[in-house]
């Protein structure tokens, strides 16, 4: 797949010169759909390279004027803990001085600068200082947040670098070229779209050309042969389809996944509507991905019918048909219905209420947003819940309902706390705490905005890793030796 491979080698190549060429005091990463995680992958890899002398420390906090530098100012300071622990695991152990305290004066942004500063100047050999990933998972104003980056790196501070990695709608490569010059390397790592063009139609190709009863990554437009091979001597004789079948059948499996020539053709006409969707060809989307959800349901296979008819009213949204759409997916969410698919449930819900909002009717958006949370909450699909519930509350404070987008966003607060950690700690909970807060501190109630605030920090640190826990029942401490006792 060249279309996402280009892109990740270029970042490669920039992401080797920029840790060997240390002159450079910045490098801005432009990060196309869907390449976000990629992306960060690579970017830490890079901290392996063995040139590299530095420490690389990742933020993410979501950029918003309220708190993006004090959260940023957290995740650092939890980084710089969890490095410490690690380097007194080395053998000999290496010790971190303290880390200096930051003061209550001035703004989030020079907090943040001022301990960035301090800690990289105390860091000891071999390390060379830090390389700070600035990595947000989102940005309310990107004017402000370019001016943020424009102040922090037009003063060099001594022993640290950085690493920006922003959205395509969300540059800011034209004010850190101006503060920096030289100084800094830039790489856009996006998909061209001729290039995915020409991936997709190989892969339908691809898959259209392999025989009926492919395996492995055949069935997904991979290379293989046009025709089965020979059975190998002594192999185990296939079943026929109807014994295949009734095993399947008996398994709780589809009977349809024994009829190859019937599952290479719905696979066909996923692709192809895919395929015509991705070109802007959206009536031959909507007609070709029809044609696969009548096709699943030939085959009895309810709930990939379900999801096809959902994938279909995204087709039509973006054939700009919004009313049209949401009659689908209301169809799909009886589907998802009448399998007690909770997750498809919400996700069919969530999507009626986009739709509503593309046609303005807010009211029914904050019905739709409600309807969803309390369908996500009785399934526990507790991040689903929340970001309907976080959605209804803001459509709600647009409208100036402060009272009622409050209580939207306590149902969000109170489906987190039943929620796993983990998943809530990846949702958009922290958000609504966080916007709970500001509508407090409107109000003058300054205990209840500082409460959420730091609430709002505990919903987004994940738990400890299963492999932490379990070391700590078998009573192994930090430095790799049993307690007494254990």
């Amino acid at each position: 797949m060249d279309s996402l491979l280009q892109p990740i080698a270029r970042l490669n190549t920039e992401l080797k010169w920029f840790v060997t060429a240390t002159e450079h005091t910045a490098l801005h990463v432009l990060v196309g759909d869907g390449l976000r995680g990629p992306v960060l992958k690579q970017i830490a890899e890079a901290e392996q390279h063995p040139r590299n002398r530095s420490v690389f420390v990742f933020t993410e906090a979501a950029e918003d004027a309220e708190n993006g530098w004090a959260a940023r100012l957290t995740e650092f300071q939890a980084d710089m803990d969890e490095l410490a622990a690690q380097l007194q695991q080395h053998a000999p152990p290496m010790e971190l001085p303290p880390r200096p305290v930051v003061g209550a004066s001035g703004t989030p942004l020079t907090r943040f600068a001022l301990q960035l500063r301090d800690v990289a100047a105390t860091t000891p050999a071999p390390i060379e200082g830090l390389t700070l990933v600035l990595a947000p998972s989102g940005v309310a104003d990107p004017s402000a947040w370019s001016r943020d980056l424009q102040a922090l790196l037009s003063q060099p501070l001594p022993r640290v670098r950085y690493v920006v990695v922003e959205p395509v709608h969300c540059s800011s490569r034209v004010a850190l070229s101006s503060a920096l010059g030289k100084r800094l390397l830039s790489v856009d790592v996006v998909v061209d779209p001729a290039v995915a063009k020409r991936d997709l139609n190989a892969m339908q190709a691809a898959i259209a050309a392999a025989p009926a009863g492919s395996v492995g990554m055949a069935l997904a437009g991979a290379a293989g042969p046009r025709v089965l091979p020979p059975r190998r001597k002594g192999a185990v004789e296939p079943k026929p389809p109807a014994a295949l079948a009734a095993l399947f059948r008996d398994a709780g499996v589809p009977e349809a996944y024994a009829d190859p020539e019937g599952m290479k053709r719905l696979r066909a006409l996923i692709l192809d509507a895919a395929g015509a969707a991705s070109g802007g060809d959206f009536l031959r989307a909507i007609r070709v991905q029809s044609d696969a959800r009548d096709h699943a349901d030939t085959l009895a296979l309810p709930l990939e019918a379900m999801v096809l008819e959902h994938m279909l009213g995204a087709y039509v949204m973006q054939a700009g048909h919004p009313a049209r759409a949401v009659s689908i997916f209301e169809s799909a969410f009886q589907r998802a219905a009448a399998l007690q698919a909770g997750a498809h449930m919400v996700q069919c819900k969530l999507s009626v209420a986009a739709a509503q909002l593309t046609q303005r009717q807010v009211d029914a958006a904050v019905l739709t947003y409600a309807e969803a949370g309390a369908l996500g909450a009785q399934h526990q699909v507790h991040a689903f819940a929340i970001e309907a519930y976080r959605m209804g509350g803001q459509l709600l404070a647009g409208q100036r309902r402060g009272q009622d987008a409050a209580a939207m966003w306590q149902r969000a607060l109170q489906v987190a706390q039943a929620g796993d950690k983990l998943e809530v700690s990846m949702s958009s909970a922290a958000d609504v705490a966080r916007a709970l807060a500001k509508l407090c501190r409107e109000r003058g109630l300054v205990a209840q905005a500082q409460s959420l605030e730091e609430q709002a920090v505990v919903l987004e640190t994940p738990p400890p890793l299963p492999e932490e826990e379990a070391l700590a029942q078998l009573g192994v401490t930090p430095a790799g030796q049993a307690e007494e006792g254990a």
